[in-house]
Formats: structure tokens, sequence, C-alpha cells
């Protein structure tokens, strides 16, 4: 989709949406390499309510990881330099809090495992639209004390085939309910 039909899409979902309340505005890094998608994602973003930083790769998101905090982070998958996978290991490594996204059209059943076992905490499929992206935000940030309890603990990257085949099942009901089995492009819904 070119710069016109994102701007358009852009005017289209600030007119259309209501922000979203929160008692803390969140605070995302949207990582990906398209110039276009930050730009759409930031503004969608802040007509939910949150508040958002970008960077251009996985080197870009790591060192910014590293000095501020977030809450939520969107990690475009293949980027130069480290891609989405790379990063999010290396993230882990000194950061096991933070909710991390992966964005993502390649998901086929061994690449999603690959995604969870590098330590990203959910997938949104692209293309996704405005209620994908609301969706994600509040599975993952409207969280309860038991979750919040989940997440302290280690990430742990050995599954069994009854896990691997719940968490493929669960990917796939999740995506097909949050794009309602339409998609005509990066962010329509």
């Amino acid at each position: 989709m070119g710069v016109l039909g994102c701007s358009w899409l852009v005017v289209r979902e600030r007119t259309a949406m209501t922000t979203m309340r929160w008692a803390m505005p969140p605070h995302v890094l949207v990582v990906d390499d398209d110039a276009v998608t930050r730009a759409t994602l930031g503004r969608l973003l802040q007509a939910m309510g949150c508040t958002s930083n970008v960077a251009v790769d996985g080197v870009d998101a790591v060192q910014k990881i590293g000095e501020q905090r977030y809450d939520l982070v969107l990690m475009d998958i293949v980027m130069p330099r480290i891609d989405g996978v790379a990063a999010t290991s290396l993230i882990r490594r000194f950061n096991h809090a933070i909710v991390i996204v992966g964005m993502t059209s390649h998901v086929q059943p061994a690449a999603v495992v690959a995604y969870y076992a590098a330590g990203m905490n959910d997938v949104l499929t692209k293309p996704f639209g405005r209620d994908g992206l609301r969706a994600v935000l509040d599975r993952h940030l409207w969280r309860s004390e038991e979750r919040q309890e989940e997440e302290q603990m280690p990430l742990n990257t050995h599954m069994t085939d009854e896990q691997y085949e719940s968490l493929v099942q669960n990917f796939m009901r999740r995506n097909a309910d949050a794009s309602g089995g339409e998609r005509s492009g990066p962010f329509s819904s």
C-alpha cells in the first residue's frame, strides 16, 4: 500500500476510533524498517491513547529498550542488521518483563514456535487492522495479578507436543478472531 493509501487510512481510523482509557498511557516501541509502517502505527497508537517511540531495526530496538522503559514492543520480524527474532533473544537476556509482539505475515506453525521460543509474547499477523492492534493492547496491557506473576517466571523454550499444538491452535484462533476473516491491506480492518 502506498503512502496515499496509508494517509487515507490514518484519517479514516482517527475519525472512526475513540481513545482507549488507560490509568497511565502505555509507552510502546514500534520496531520496523519501513518508515510508512512506523508512522502509521505511531498515529494509530496515539489515537488509542498510547505514547510511542520508533526503532528502525533490531539493533536500535535493543539499545532503546536498554535505555528506556516500555510497556509493549511491536517488533517486525524481517529487518536489516538484526531481525526481530534475534533482537527479541537479546532483549530477553536483560528484560523478561517487557511484552514483545511480533508483526509478520510469516505465520507458518514452525515460524510461530520460533518467535515464541525467542521470547515473544504474541504475534500479530500482517496485514492487521485497528481491531487487531486494539486486541493486542487489551490482551497485554490490562493484566491480572496472576498474569503478571506468570510473566515474572523464567521463559521456557522447551515445549511438549501438547504445548506446541495448544500454542499453534490458540495463535490461529486469536488471529482469525482479530482479523474477522478480512484482509485487504497492511492495516486494514
